[in-house]
């Protein structure tokens, strides 16, 4: 369980890192709803993985 949660915080921190590699600074907010989309999302196979 904590592997998938550190996967999480690694796809977290790498989409905040491509963004500001790729100058999207100004895109701060954008990053966070991309972050947190693909939290929920782990999030929703890890329940749907526990659920069967």
């Amino acid at each position: 369980m904590k592997q998938i949660i550190v996967l999480a915080a690694f796809i977290a921190l790498g989409l905040c890192i491509s963004g500001i590699v790729l100058g999207f600074e100004d895109n701060i907010e954008t990053i966070g709803t991309k972050t947190e989309s693909a939290i929920t999302s782990v999030s929703n196979s890890i329940s749907g993985i526990g659920g069967s």
